[in-house]
């Protein structure tokens, strides 16, 4: 499937009724194991490969999934509903993939397949060059903390005994929106978070440009009715926020935060405390378990959109105020 970023969403497969089988290629990254483990916790069945041994192939042997090693079996994708890859795993899995097309499967890529898992849901898809992984921590942990139940997909190691995926049983799915391979533009999120904009990839993104262009699309792929939560002070969020054009005719909502006096939700640091301030200019202090001021920008960032989907202020600060980061 070859699609432009601006039909990405038009174009998206849906995730097959159960019973059902998806096979997952390069199934040993922090990412992949734990959508398996989301799969398999929606009840389908669940196989993967991969280049080699790992502790993460172990521990995805013992919860219950096989795994083959090495790329030339094309056994299980052939039998396959459904076949998650990446860009890097599939290079050296043609014989699996062909299998897999022979058999009529469903191909995708990881983002493909977060956008079938997050979209139907209410979604909070958290992207940025820097930040993405602990605010989507601090978004999964917060909504747990308020007593929602909600499913989780985060590219990093979580605290505690939280894993990095979830199903939940709630209506909510916060989903880190990773720009690699421009896997993000398969999202369609109710709030939409942009920390920060900087080059990266340039293995994939031809230039500045062009990296600022995916983060446009995937801002316009707010639901209509939704939210875009973007940083005020931050120089790539800035430009990526003029080319959305004439802000009163967007679909969406635009909500800013940072440490300048022109964002909606800002934070200042004192020697002894930090202070939220959002849009009804109360002043409010924050306890964050997570050093730093990159991590209060990416609490400012979670508080902001936990309110856009109506927690009140102090709660959502309260909620995030116990992570201690990825």
């Amino acid at each position: 499937m070859t699609v432009t970023d601006l039909e990405r969403v038009a174009n998206e497969p849906a995730l097959p009724d159960l019973p059902a089988t998806v096979h997952f290629i390069g199934i040993g990254g922090i990412s992949m194991s734990g959508l398996a483990r989301m799969l398999k916790g929606m009840g389908y069945t669940v196989t993967g490969s991969d280049s080699i041994e790992s502790s993460a192939v172990l521990a995805l042997r013992s919860d219950g999934i096989p795994v083959t090693i090495g790329h030339d079996d094309p056994g299980c994708a052939s039998r396959a509903d459904v076949v998650v890859s990446t860009r890097r795993a599939e290079i050296p899995a043609e014989i699996e993939i062909d299998a897999a097309i022979a058999n009529g499967a469903i191909v995708v890529k990881r983002g493909q397949l977060l956008g079938m898992i997050a979209n139907p849901l209410r979604s909070i898809a958290v992207a940025g060059t820097h930040g993405k992984s602990t605010t989507s921590g601090m978004l999964a942990a917060g909504l747990l903390a308020l007593g929602h139940d909600p499913g989780f997909a985060v590219g990093a190691t979580m605290p505690g005994n939280l894993a990095n995926t979830a199903v939940g049983a709630g209506e909510y799915m916060v989903v880190e929106a990773d720009e690699f391979d421009r896997s993000f533009l398969w999202l369609r999120s109710d709030v939409s978070i942009v920390t920060s904009v900087s080059f990266d990839h340039p293995d994939i993104y031809d230039d500045q440009h062009d990296y600022d262009r995916a983060f446009v699309t995937f801002a316009l792929n707010t639901k209509p009715g939704g939210t875009l939560v973007i940083a005020a002070d931050d120089a790539g969020c800035r430009r990526v926020r003029k080319s959305l054009g004439d802000e009163a005719s967007l679909s969406f909502a635009i909500v800013t935060f940072g440490e300048t006096d022109d964002a909606d939700w800002k934070v200042a640091a004192s020697a002894e405390s930090l202070t939220f301030r959002g849009p009804d200019s109360e002043p409010r202090n924050a306890r964050l378990s997570a050093p730093g001021m990159h991590n209060a920008r990416n609490a400012l960032a979670a508080v902001a959109a936990l309110n856009a989907l109506g927690v009140a202020p102090g709660d959502a600060i309260s909620a995030v105020e116990p992570f201690l980061g990825v």
